[in-house]
């Protein structure tokens, strides 16, 4: 009497079969959490009403009020107007923030055109043509040791 052994499946067999469903999975469970994300809320309920729109072009000084603006993957635009991305830093590259200086929150900023200007209630008005800003090109000294 004779025995059949059972014979296995090439290992380059088991290999594709086991990659495709992985694969399957894979893609399974990627699409059911796209779909649920982008999925949208089918009743609404107001929880308030928008009063105004800041953006705060330098960390940790004043605001200025937005009539529109673009909302982009790096925060809040209008014009040359970017929201927070700006600081305020001392000769050794060293960030400050109103922690350290508390009057900088008095700092108030405008923009007209793609020229900033710096205004404080001690200091003279300090202007900055953002069109001309490349990286570390520009540094104004506007009074604080830090």
């Amino acid at each position: 009497m004779r025995t059949h052994a059972k014979e296995k499946a090439p290992a380059p067999v088991v290999a594709g079969v086991l990659s495709a469903a992985l694969a399957g999975l894979g893609w399974l469970v990627a699409s059911r959490y796209l779909y649920q994300k982008k999925k949208f809320p089918e009743n609404w309920s107001k929880v308030g009403t928008l009063q105004e729109v800041k953006a705060y072009p330098i960390k940790s000084c004043g605001g200025i009020q937005l009539l529109t603006a673009e909302c982009t993957s790096m925060g809040l635009r209008d014009g040359w107007l970017r929201d927070r991305v700006l600081m305020v830093v001392t000769e050794k590259d060293n960030f400050i923030t109103a922690r350290q200086h508390p009057e900088m929150l008095l700092i108030q900023p405008t923009v007209n055109g793609s020229v900033l200007t710096l205004t404080h209630p001690d200091m003279e008005p300090v202007s900055v043509n953002l069109a001309e800003v490349k990286c570390k090109d520009i540094i104004m000294n506007f009074g604080f040791q830090g």
